[in-house]
């Protein structure tokens, strides 16, 4: 059985790869790659990775970017959420070293200037991969400081913060939440805004919560017109996971609408649409579980 790796080994070894990448050439610029891609995946980063890319969908940011142009080409699209284009980019270096033909053709499409590969290759490495892994192994850090205070220190704060789409279900949860279970909640549209942003009043209220749930009704369509969450949701999912742990969250999802596959290990529980109540039983289980 390996050995565990200290988060400090870890970066590292990622640092040295990120080295080795910017020596590499054509004929040996895999091996690096594939190095940065296999530390990403480690278990003990796993937690994080995946709370960045629950959020994130690679295939439509890589579209998007195609009919995108500008005077040297097609450009990358990124998303203004910081956390969002960091899970982006997550998901590209992780494709980058799992396949090496997609890392020539992404680099040339997308940071060639001219027929050779490697000028691609290393332009990718110093304006995507080395500032990506500066950004996630800070971001690594503040999530770590987050969670370096036990649970015996951490005060129970009581109190559940209520995520939810265009939908009024929101409503019924959050009476039942307060009259039924007698836990405190908070609903973004409730608070005053202060001047503040919608990022910033979601990370005050996160700050005053301890646990999620969030409501998964389908609101809008995809482009097969199949209901889906909206994009709010979607991201305060991926939010909420690295904030309070997925044993903190619970989903109370809109049977036919599409869960994403990389929310294994939510607690999230299905109803009929327009019979949010039908959750209460499970959800009541869960609460208990976190306030007991």
């Amino acid at each position: 059985m390996a050995a565990m790796i200290s988060r400090k080994d870890l970066f590292k070894r990622l640092t040295n790869a990120v080295f080795d990448l910017q020596s590499a050439d054509v004929k040996n610029y895999e091996r690096p790659l594939g190095t940065i891609s296999h530390l990403l995946q480690d278990e003990s980063l796993r937690e994080i990775s995946d709370a960045l890319k629950s959020n994130v969908n690679l295939e439509e940011f890589l579209e998007s970017s195609k009919n995108k142009t500008g005077m040297g080409g097609p450009i990358l699209q990124w998303p203004t959420d910081p956390n969002q284009a960091l899970g982006l980019s997550l998901a590209i270096v992780e494709k980058l070293g799992k396949d090496p033909r997609f890392a020539l053709n992404f680099s040339h499409e997308y940071f060639g200037n001219g027929p050779k590969v490697i000028t691609g290759l290393r332009s990718m490495t110093s304006n995507l991969i080395i500032p990506f892994v500066r950004d996630f192994q800070e971001h690594v850090k503040i999530m770590d400081a987050d969670q370096s205070l036990g649970a015996e220190e951490r005060p129970m704060l009581r109190r559940v913060f209520v995520s939810h789409g265009r939908s009024k279900d929101w409503l019924e949860v959050q009476a039942h939440i307060e009259k039924d279970m007698n836990l405190h909640s908070m609903e973004l549209a409730q608070e005053a805004n202060q001047g503040r942003t919608v990022i910033e009043k979601l990370e005050a209220g996160a700050n005053s919560c301890d646990s999620a749930v969030i409501i998964m009704s389908g609101d809008d369509l995809d482009s097969l017109g199949n209901p889906r969450v909206r994009e709010n949701v979607m991201h305060e999912i991926g939010f909420f996971h690295g904030r309070y742990g997925r044993d903190r969250i619970v989903l109370l999802h809109e049977e036919g609408v599409s869960v994403p596959t990389n929310l294994a290990g939510i607690v999230y529980i299905p109803y009929p649409k327009g019979m949010i109540h039908a959750t209460f039983g499970v959800l009541d289980r869960e609460l208990r579980h976190m306030y007991q």
